[in-house]
């Protein structure tokens, strides 16, 4: 497949030519976040191929037919909407006869029909001539059967690509970057209709679906264990807020060791029908596998990985995150909630939090450190410079006095020196928040919440308590809406997440490089001629006795 990367802001195209008799049929997939996909003829945009793809859709096709005269089919990926981030994508585009593309059409409706896939079944129109764009959710507007057909979709798109990776390198066990969807999807099966208020509420951030996963061991002869080591596994202290708990800990075992078609279909299916079971954890009208049937199809799909060999690690380290460098937003399930190191401000209600962050570029998202809301708002807006003579103070107003501008956020640097910033609504008197001391060359990040609209607020560097130095601070300050602010909070989540498994992948990779070395060094030493030994030194040849 060609590789094809779409820089942000702007769209990538890959023209075809097409002749009569002659179809385009094409392929890709999107290796991280999500791009716009779109197809023109003529230049004129077909409106059935136009759709938002995500990586979890996992490999998306399609085709096109035409007759008469040749034309140009122009395919285009679409990064324009994206601020942060260039897109890549691999993707390979062919031109078939239209004789060919119809008799691989008839085949796969045969298979349909055989193995009888309710999936398919649902719906009148062939797998063929449908999208393939399998989205990971769906608006809440939308009934629990489409629900449920989205989610099983996605699993047996997940299962049928995991198979055919490793069908590529059988004698290697698949890593983390090719069991990702597959872990992605059964969560979010799990996930599905789960209630927040079952016991393990009271255990955040593990899924509260884990204490259901427990439950299997009560049904299951012999889990190999993995319910124990499950229960047992110490998630790392800051990834843990970023999916990688126990509860996934518990799907990387029971794939390991070859038990995730027992634990997740016979063992599911005899919890299901214990219905008290079911009820503690699930919402019997929504949830997937609170539906004895659906989730029974569903889940038939995981037989097809028994011959399938992984060896995933639990996450179980931080990489290298502290309590001071960890974001404090990817604490949060809600960008509502409180901050864990926030400071309540009482006198004008609302609360503040600061985060001192990466010496690095202010407009880079490399880390997981980076991934803050206060950096994603501030792009690209310019950076301002000021000085604050020595013994004195300067006021930054903020303009907070209408509903719509109720958060404010604030990137500053004190270049080798420290300052003092705090919050006042009238310079020639005391402030309403103590100040904050800063230092560092780091990029210090600044979030302010407020309850009601606080006219003439305005921000404070001082520069008091230095009788000797004059200090230069260069800020960047964006004030915005809540609905805006809790935006910018859920795309730097995602992209947290997206950062968290690449680290991961890459460490599976490089694993997976020196496990195939050390197969390739102990396959030459069988295949290596081996000579005959020596003869031993203690043994001497006589000849025959002389005669006489």
């Amino acid at each position: 497949m060609s590789a094809l990367t779409i820089p942000r802001g702007e769209h990538c195209d890959v023209v075809v030519a097409a002749e009569d008799g002659m179809a385009i049929v094409w392929q890709f997939y999107v290796q991280a976040l999500d791009v716009g996909f779109r197809v023109l003829v003529d230049g004129v945009e077909s409106p059935t191929f136009s759709k938002r793809i995500d990586t979890l859709d996992g490999m998306v096709d399609g085709t096109l037919e035409h007759g008469g005269d040749a034309r140009l089919v122009c395919l285009q990926w679409d990064n324009s909407y994206s601020r942060l981030r260039a897109k890549d994508v691999l993707y390979r585009v062919m031109s078939v006869p239209t004789a060919t593309l119809h008799v691989a059409r008839e085949a796969a409706n045969e298979y349909q029909i055989k193995y009888n896939h309710p999936v398919h079944n649902s719906s009148s129109t062939r797998h063929l001539d449908r999208p393939s764009t399998i989205m990971p959710s769906l608006p809440e507007g939308h009934d629990a059967s489409s629900m449920h057909d989205a989610l099983a979709q996605r699993l047996e798109r997940a299962v049928a690509d995991t198979v055919a990776v490793f069908m590529t390198q059988p004698d290697t066990p698949l890593h983390a970057g090719s069991a990702r969807p597959l872990i992605l999807a059964l969560e979010a099966i799990l996930r599905h209709g789960v209630k927040p208020t079952s016991k393990m509420a009271s255990c955040p951030p593990e899924e509260f679906y884990f204490g259901f996963l427990v439950e299997t061991r009560n049904v299951l002869r012999d889990d190999a264990g993995v319910v124990s080591d499950a229960e047992l596994f110490a998630p790392p202290l800051f990834m843990r807020y970023l999916g990688w708990g126990r509860a996934r800990a518990y799907l990387c075992f029971a794939l390991n060791r070859h038990m995730l078609h027992r634990a997740l279909e016979v063992a599911v299916f005899n919890l299901i029908k214990r219905r008290s079971v079911v009820a503690r954890y699930y919402d019997p009208s929504r949830a997937l596998l609170a539906h004895y049937d659906t989730a029974q199809r569903t889940l038939a799909c995981l037989t097809a990985l028994y011959g399938v060999s992984f060896n995933l690690t639990p996450l179980q380290d931080d990489f290298a995150s502290t309590a001071a460098t960890f974001p404090p937003n990817l604490y949060q399930s809600h960008a509502s909630d409180a901050f864990v190191t926030s400071r309540q401000l009482l006198s004008i209600g609302g609360d503040v939090a600061f985060y001192q962050g990466t010496t690095t570029h202010m407009d880079e998202f490399k880390a997981i450190q980076d991934c803050t809301p206060a950096r994603y708002l501030c792009l690209a807006t310019p950076p301002v410079q000021v000085t604050i003579p020595r013994g004195s103070r300067v006021c930054i107003p903020l303009h907070m006095d209408d509903p719509t501008t109720l958060v404010a956020v604030v990137q500053f640097q004190v270049t080798r020196h420290s300052i003092g910033v705090g919050f006042t609504t009238n310079p020639i008197k005391e402030l309403v928040d103590p100040l904050q001391p800063v230092e560092g060359d780091a990029w210090v990040e600044l979030t302010l919440r407020l309850e009601r609209p606080i006219p003439q607020l305005q921000l404070v560097l001082d520069n008091s308590h230095s009788m000797l130095r004059t200090k230069a601070v260069t800020y960047r300050l964006v004030v915005t809406s809540r609905e805006r602010y809790a935006s910018a909070w859920a795309c730097c989540a995602e992209v947290a997440h997206v950062i968290c498994w690449k680290q991961v992948i890459h460490r599976s990779l490089e694993w997976s490089s020196k496990h195939m070395e050390a197969m390739l060094h102990e396959e030459q030493q069988w295949l290596r001629p081996r000579s005959p030994p020596p003869p031993s030194s203690s043994t001497t040849l006589t000849g025959p006795p002389s005669p006489g």
